[in-house]
């Protein structure tokens, strides 16, 4: 399996589609993928199998930090947007990206963004799905303790995964009444159990330990953007989409767009709309010809 090895207990997962067999098509320009949290890369399959994108575009996706085949220490520090930013540029560098297009949906929509106030250069534009607010109100962290209390604990049979309580909410609260990918096949392969506790604690550490950017930060962000949030999002409705879009600058190229009756992670149950918001985002500030 293809990695970017980043030092001697890192390992970056990724696959190349639209280029040339695993290599980039240097006549293209690049398209990277970022998934949310819970999930690996095969939840952007409905982008990087789309043939509107294939055809135009690499198409780089990748497994983030805690997540998928990707291979990193897990340790007792808080969840570190800035490095997992930093190092998914040195992915990019190893494959020879000098710049390129960001999509992210939930937390990939938040890395999009830290890796946009970290190299605004390098970034052509951003289209972010689900985009949760600068920092979390007290409601939400309330339940997201809850919730981590919850999948500290074996599940109903005393077997090591997730509490089937856990899995219902987190469908409800992601696809709502939209057909969710496979989760007996994501449950089976899910490294999310009781027994990996440091590792839950780790990625609960996304929602729980993070804090709002200095608002400095957001006016780095000159490149296009397209903001898309579900119409029927539970946890974050489409006025706290807005809270993150209402601090880029003026000046900013931007777009917010709302699909009605869409849950949280739209880019999966509603690929038709988000790809075809996207391509045409992407035509019309230049991105081919």
């Amino acid at each position: 399996m293809p990695f970017v090895t980043l030092d001697l207990t890192s390992r970056i997962f990724y696959l190349i589609y639209g280029g040339r067999g695993e290599e980039l098509d240097t006549s293209k320009p690049t398209i990277l993928l970022l998934h949310p949290r819970f999930f690996d890369h095969e939840i952007l399959a409905t982008q990087y199998t789309d043939s509107r994108l294939r055809n135009d575009y690499n198409l780089v996706v990748i497994d983030l930090h805690y997540h998928g085949e990707t291979e990193v220490v897990v340790d007792d520090s808080q969840f570190d947007y800035a490095k997992i930013a930093d190092d998914i540029f040195r992915v990019l560098d190893s494959l020879g990206v000098s710049s390129c297009h960001l999509f992210g949906t939930s937390l990939g929509a938040l890395i999009a963004i830290r890796m946009a106030f970290l190299h605004s250069q390098r970034v052509l534009s951003l289209t972010l799905c689900g985009t949760l607010p600068p920092e979390e109100n007290s409601e939400n962290m309330t339940q997201f303790r809850a919730i981590l209390d919850l999948a500290m604990h074996k599940d109903e049979e005393g077997a090591d995964r997730m509490p089937r309580e856990m899995v219902v909410s987190g469908q409800l609260i992601y696809f709502g009444k939209w057909t969710p990918p496979d989760l007996v096949r994501w449950d089976a392969k899910s490294k999310f159990v009781p027994s990996n506790g440091k590792l839950l604690k780790k990625v609960y550490s996304a929602l729980l330990d993070r804090k709002a950017p200095p608002k400095s930060e957001w006016q780095k962000i000159t490149m296009p953007v397209l903001m898309i949030h579900g119409g029927e999002d539970i946890q974050y409705p489409p006025e706290v989409g807005r809270l993150s879009y209402d601090l880029l600058p003026s000046s900013t190229p931007k777009s917010f767009h709302v699909i009605e009756g869409a849950p949280h992670l739209f880019a999966w149950t509603h690929p038709e709309v988000v790809n075809k918001l996207f391509a045409d985002f992407l035509r019309s500030h230049g991105a081919i010809a």
